[in-house]
């Protein structure tokens, strides 16, 4: 009972700890894209919830999270409040899942410190403090419940827990594909700590769990996007790299200092890299230590085995995007709370040892895990800290000058722009950012220079050409704008951005009859929009055709009474209808 007293404090304690986070803003890093910019998980009809378990090619299969976003809306709409306080309460059913599990190998005392010690990771903030991270505590909910029911279900033989657990691996997948480990791990309680001897029919249980692995697995790699090409140039170099950020991670586990939401990781550029030789040699001491732990301490081979089953679909056997993060291995840290559980329930000689040391990590852990927590309190303060870490970090650089984009502080938002261009020399966004900022605040030359080396680099890219067209026509050069909106129009017929930015460019020009044209087949066309109709009807004021701009003008009215442009559109016909009654006199 005083253990479940214990865990019961640090539920509450974690809670208290991140409550903060409950009041944090959506970063500018995926969760607009994720929630905000959103309309899929705007309606829980049927129909909107079969279009979220419709495979989509190119794009990542996340059903349950997107069901879990769409749970959020309907609460509170975008009220930020809701989503974090849904990360926070799934975090907290991981660390009882955790509890439950470890208590089944050891004594509850040792159980609960090692729940202690998962709920206190520094590493797991960003997993639960970022709205758009929200697959991983949801996918660990089901992950770890996947788990504990199958431990049941070979400890006590009752069948439903088999089913429910292969129900609950399926929504551990539905939620994050990189669950399709879960096999291996149930392979390695069956070899390591299972009370049963280990069979051949053991293989048959894996059946239910393997095939929604290999399916999803499949879909990963045919059609959800991956990257087509190594870090490294090379799988050799990559695998060997991958055990240097192996070595990483276990260091961020244990000794969690200048933790970063993303890590920048240079490609080696041959084998005698340091990094390589280092990660050689990792890898062997790795295998040595499984092939000693399997032979001496079954335990301790769980905990290890456990770390690097949980990273392989992020070693990049299959290459992804990104080489290193945090949030990649939170499956894998439950390898460290087993661990210390081993060594507690080891001689008492040794724990004379181990709690002091234990004692004072929670302690640096806990204080890490509230200085993190702060870190994420809005965009501008994320990337700040990131900053503060990596000076040269191009994406930290990148968001934090769009942050002051949206604020309209460019002469702010520029150095930033810059400062990730010279970290990165071919970073379309930065480029893309830089010259729309420059021309947000009217320096339309440096726009022009920057839109023209983004061109020169990145040819078809539509953002770039779009910049650089705008440039040339605030700039008063709409002869070198046209052909470039007339390019855009090649790849994106009926952008009607484009469409309108090109009318304009003719009205700049002085060619209204162009203009006019333009604008009445936009209309034709079905393009009703209030730009298309005020543009239009000015365009037939200036061509004399005052009847038309009239016409047009009380069109928009009707159809956008509450337009800030109405007042204005009002005047325009009352001065137009007094020009018309002159001329008929």
């Amino acid at each position: 009972m005083r253990e479940r007293f214990y865990i019961l404090i640090l539920l509450l304690v974690v809670f208290l700890m991140l409550s903060p986070s409950i009041r944090y803003d959506f970063t500018n890093w995926d969760d607009r894209g994720l929630v905000l910019g959103n309309s899929v998980i705007r309606s829980l009809s049927p129909s909107n919830i079969a279009r979220m378990f419709t495979p989509r090619a190119g794009g990542t299969y996340q059903p349950v999270r997107l069901l879990s976003y769409a749970i959020d809306y309907k609460l509170a709409g975008y009220s930020q409040w809701i989503y974090h306080l849904h990360n926070i309460l799934l975090y907290l059913l991981n660390i009882l899942l955790v509890y439950l599990i470890l208590s089944h190998f050891f004594d509850r005392k040792y159980a609960s410190i090692g729940a202690f010690l998962f709920g206190f990771l520094p590493v797991h903030i960003e997993s639960v403090v970022w709205v758009a991270a929200r697959k991983e505590v949801l996918s660990g909910l089901f992950f770890f419940l996947a788990i504990y029911l199958y431990i049941l279900f070979r400890k006590e033989k009752n069948g439903w827990f088999f089913v429910l657990s292969i129900i609950s691996s399926f929504l551990a997948i539905l939620s994050k594909p990189s669950t399709i480990v879960l096999p291996g791990m149930l392979f390695l309680y069956d070899v390591a700590l299972s009370e049963r001897k280990f069979s051949r029919t053991n293989f048959i249980l894996y059946i239910p769990y393997l095939f929604p692995a290999i399916l999803a697995g499949v879909y990963f790699i045919l059609l959800a996007g991956t990257q087509s090409s190594f870090h490294t140039g090379g799988f050799i170099q990559t695998f060997f790299l991958e055990f240097y950020i192996a070595a990483r991670y276990i260091l961020n586990l244990v000794f969690p200092y200048h933790l970063l939401p993303r890590y920048i990781v240079s490609a080696p550029v041959s084998f005698l890299d340091w990094r390589i030789i280092f990660g050689i040699v990792f890898a062997i001491v790795s295998i040595y230590l499984l092939l000693f732990t399997y032979k001496k301490n079954r335990k301790f081979f769980f905990a290890l085995g456990w770390f690097y089953v949980g990273l392989i679909p992020v070693f990049n056997i299959v290459p992804i995007s990104t080489l290193m993060a945090d949030r990649y291995i939170y499956i894998s840290s439950f390898a460290y709370p087993f661990a210390l559980c081993v060594l507690l329930g080891r001689s008492k000689g040794l724990r004379r040892f181990v709690y002091p040391v234990f004692g004072l990590l929670l302690v640096w852990y806990a204080f890490s895990f509230v200085r993190m927590e702060k870190v994420w309190r809005n965009s501008e303060s994320l990337w700040s800290y990131v900053i503060s870490v990596d000076p040269d970090h191009p994406l930290a650089h990148n968001n934090l000058g769009m942050v002051y984009v949206e604020e309209k502080k460019y002469e702010l938002a520029i150095p930033h722009f810059k400062a990730a261009l010279k970290s990165m020399p071919k970073y379309k966004s930065a480029f893309t950012n830089l010259s729309g900022a420059y021309l947000e605040s009217g320096r339309y030359s440096e726009a022009i220079f920057w839109g023209e080396k983004a061109m020169h680099l990145f040819p078809d890219d539509p953002k770039i050409i779009f910049n650089l067209g705008n440039a040339y026509a605030r700039a008063g050069e709409p002869e070198k704008a046209i052909p470039l909106y007339r390019k855009l129009l090649e790849m994106k017929p009926n952008d009607v951005d484009v469409l309108v930015n090109l009318g304009i460019v003719y009205t700049y020009a002085g060619d209204w009859e162009k203009a006019a044209a333009h604008f009445q087949r936009m209309l034709d066309s079905g393009m009703k929009d209030e730009v298309v109709y005020l543009n239009l009807a000015s365009a037939y004021y200036k061509t004399g055709e005052l009847d038309k701009a009239i016409g047009y003008f009380s069109e928009f009215l009707r159809l956008y009474p509450d337009s800030p442009d109405a007042p204005q559109v009002r005047k325009n016909v009352k001065l137009l209808k007094s020009m018309t009654d002159e001329s008929k006199r």
